[in-house]
């Protein structure tokens, strides 16, 4: 079972999970079912690249094999041409979406916890480290 920390960059919204895929498409399916930010995601708009020790690699087609060890996917929005803005509309509004989905689990988290902001006692598994972060910007300039 593979470890998978998946990082999308136009929301640098993290999520963790693991699968027992072992390609692109079952991966895909693992995440449309157990990670509830992909639960209304569409890959058609999208380029993702899986990052492991040994390198990079970009992956599109169903059939093509994902790593058994631990690894990164980086998803990041393709780029449209002009005129055809209507897919990365629809795809922009669902980060927006799945953005304050998180916002809104967060502040009830808050509430629940008395209204508790002492955020340095919590360590977010989902924050996004420099290495990432310089990642992110290195696949939004492509």
């Amino acid at each position: 079972m593979a470890n998978v920390r998946v990082i999308n960059t136009a929301t640098q919204r993290v999520e963790n999970f693991q699968t027992d895929a072992t390609n692109f498409g079952e991966l895909k399916e693992d995440l449309i079912a157990n990670v509830d930010a992909f639960e209304d995601f569409d890959f058609r708009n999208s380029t993702c690249v899986v990052k492991t020790s040994s390198g990079r690699n970009t992956v599109s087609l169903n059939e093509e094999a994902v790593p058994t060890e631990d690894f990164k996917l980086y998803i990041t929005p393709k780029k449209v041409k002009q005129g055809v803005e209507v897919p990365y509309s629809v795809s922009k509004l669902r980060e927006i979406r799945t953005y304050l989905r998180g916002l809104g689990e967060f502040l009830t988290e808050v509430i629940e916890d008395g209204g508790d902001l002492d955020l340095e006692d919590d360590v977010d598994e989902n924050a996004l480290t420099e290495d990432e972060l310089r990642e992110i910007e290195e696949f939004n300039s492509l």
